[in-house]
């Protein structure tokens, strides 16, 4: 279940980091900027890493499932969070 919740936050903060980006604000994460900045398609740019992301969580729950991370969750729900505060700011 943990591991669909880390999926569910990954898909949000895609959404939303492309909302915030239709509003005009700009990406925090200068990684992700970086891959924003040499993309020709946005979606590419922030589905890659949460790719990625997606796999490294699947393979701890796997590996070590007592362990797997509420804290990775509680993480990426702040970045939602703050995706949705600065898309309404800059509205």
């Amino acid at each position: 279940m943990a591991l669909f919740a880390f999926i569910c936050l990954q898909v949000m903060d895609i959404l939303t980091t492309l909302l915030c980006l239709h509003h005009g604000v700009q990406e925090a994460n200068p990684l992700i900027r970086a891959a924003l900045a040499n993309s020709a398609d946005p979606r590419m740019a922030l589905g890659i890493p949460k790719v990625l992301a997606i796999a490294l969580a699947t393979s701890s729950v796997v590996l070590a499932p007592q362990k797997a991370a509420a804290e990775s969750e509680c993480g990426v729900l702040v970045f939602v969070a703050w995706n949705l505060a600065s898309a309404w700011a800059a509205r």
